[in-house]
């Protein structure tokens, strides 16, 4: 579901709400480019990411302030989360998400804003999260979660934390 609103959230309504265990979504190049809102948010669902090719993701973010928010995310062993957003972005925030089966996690090709992982279970073969270029003052913070791959980023970044 979309909702229509300044903050929009891809979900379900209390009239289709599952559990989190049930409710999925199948996502083959799919791409979330919200350019005419304000922010969205993708929230309590699993995804089973499949047909990422070359430098795309499984689910690509396009638009700026984005939230993936308590999301078991399956990848198909590329790209899971391609992130490429631009310079008027807040940030874009990954909060109680699980990745797995993935070679790259969370792949920034424009990092921009303050982003944030929080609460997060990156699981991946390759790179947790891999940042290949950012936005001047753009800033990544690392909370409370756990990283089982390698991480990469660019020089161009602000400042990258790990709390």
């Amino acid at each position: 579901m979309l909702m229509f609103s300044s903050h929009h959230i891809l979900g379900f309504t209390n009239h289709h709400r599952r559990t989190k265990s049930s409710c999925l979504i199948k996502c083959k190049y799919y791409t979330i480019k919200h350019t005419i809102f304000k922010a969205l948010t993708i929230k309590d669902v699993t995804i089973k990411g499949s047909g990422s090719a070359g430098t795309g993701g499984t689910l690509n973010i396009n638009g700026a302030n984005t939230t993936i928010e308590n999301v078991d995310y399956i990848g198909d062993g590329n790209i899971a989360v391609a992130v490429s957003t631009g310079a008027s972005n807040s940030g874009t925030v990954f909060k109680g998400t699980k990745i797995t089966n993935a070679f790259r996690g969370i792949q920034f090709w424009s990092l921009s804003g303050d982003s944030v992982i929080d609460d997060c279970v990156l699981d991946v073969a390759g790179y947790t999260f891999n940042i290949d270029a950012a936005v001047s003052g753009s800033t990544l913070t690392i909370k409370n979660s756990t990283l089982n791959g390698w991480t990469s980023y660019t020089s161009g970044i602000s400042l990258v934390s790990f709390e």
